[in-house]
């Protein structure tokens, strides 16, 4: 557990150590007031996260359920569950999560990808909006274009450079303006108001047809062969050391797995505070090189893992070889066809190999 704690003490080392100009909180409830400011770049981590106060630089935010309400005088950008975002933003706006709501101006580009974007009338998008996910609804101005890909998209407000997009089903309500083309590709016609108003051409571009099953599975037994050619390569140059990777991964797997999930999900924060900083760039670029390399590597030693285990369960006497490689390889890749219990599981085991890998480099390096 020793380098989980590392890890963690080094996230909350103070901010005038690392970098200057840059404020960080974290917690499980973050929040910011009205009258407070924040001079700088702000990173935020938490479950709750709420600002209302005055941020002049960068604001970058992690979280479960995000509220922003304070002035963002540059860009901003959320990883969460739910984001409100209640506050105009003076640049680029950024934003991953399951549902965005926004209510403000953005002076620069949007960029969404979300289960739902909802852009309520009193809002106003001055850049592009470039929009990938589920639903999209935009009843406020867009001072450029809409771009992206959604299963459902509504347009009922100004748009002044046109649309161009992906989506199952497109409508143009009364209230939609649009200044130049709307070209778009669907299966079905658009669903046209009769008070909406188009200046430019309406085209619709029919979807490329989906590849047959004979070329799926061709796609999947090439994917397979070159997975399968990767880790047999790693195990027959560095033969002793895949060995004793697989015989670290039966001991301590519910530990291994919690390391691989801090690397995974929390290191990308660590280095981009990192490079973000003054004195710690150079550490970060050296940083995400390694933090690279583990992910990679961790593609081929999934079959490892799982061949490992898969060993460990028919006969725990038994040791890795290259049959339960190939077993480990064929297991895999039968989990990618199931849905949703195959891709957890595959999280799962991902994550523990990193975990692993983590693991093994610290006990050699000590």
């Amino acid at each position: 557990m020793k380098y989980i704690l590392a890890g963690v003490i080094t996230l909350l080392i103070p901010m005038q150590v690392l970098f200057a100009n840059t404020v960080v909180r974290s917690g499980d409830t973050v929040t910011m007031t009205e009258n407070q400011s924040i001079e700088g770049s702000f990173y935020v981590l938490g479950g709750t996260v709420a600002l209302s106060g005055n941020i002049t630089g960068d604001t970058t935010v992690i979280g479960g359920n995000v509220t922003v309400s304070g002035d963002i005088n540059q860009d901003l950008s959320i990883l969460a569950g739910t984001v409100s975002l209640q506050a105009p933003v003076k640049e680029d706006a950024r934003i991953v999560a399951g549902q965005v709501t926004i209510t403000e101006n953005i002076e620069g580009d949007l960029v969404v990808i979300a289960g739902k974007l909802t852009i309520a009338s009193q809002a106003k998008i001055s850049g592009d909006i470039l929009f990938y996910g589920g639903e999209l609804v935009v009843e406020g101005a867009v001072g450029g274009k809409i771009l992206g890909s959604a299963e459902s998209m509504r347009v009922d407000a100004v748009v002044e450079k046109g649309v161009d997009v992906t989506a199952r089903t497109l409508t143009l309500g009364d209230q939609a303006n649009v200044t130049g083309d709307v070209e778009y590709v669907s299966a079905t016609d658009v669903v046209r108001a009769p008070g909406a108003a188009v200046s430019g051409k309406v085209t619709k571009n029919a979807p490329v047809v989906a590849a047959g099953n004979d070329n799926i599975a061709r796609t999947t037994a090439v994917t397979f062969l070159i997975s399968l050619f990767a880790t047999l390569s790693l195990y027959l140059i560095f033969r002793r050391r895949v060995e004793s990777f697989a015989t670290a991964v039966r001991s301590g797997l519910i530990v291994k797995t919690v390391v691989g999930f801090v690397w995974v999900f929390m290191m990308p924060l660590f280095i981009i505070i990192l490079l973000v900083s003054v004195l710690g760039s150079f550490v970060g670029l050296i940083a995400l090189c390694v933090f690279a390399l583990l992910l990679t590597l961790a593609i081929p030693l999934l079959a490892v893992t799982m061949g490992s285990l898969l060993a460990q369960l028919i006969d725990k006497k038994s040791t890795l070889s290259v049959p339960y490689i190939l077993l480990g390889g064929v297991v895999v890749h039968l989990l990618v066809l199931v849905p949703i219990v195959g891709a957890v599981i595959l999280l799962g085991l991902y994550v523990a190999t990193v975990g692993t890998m983590v693991d093994f480099l610290y006990k050699k390096a000590r």
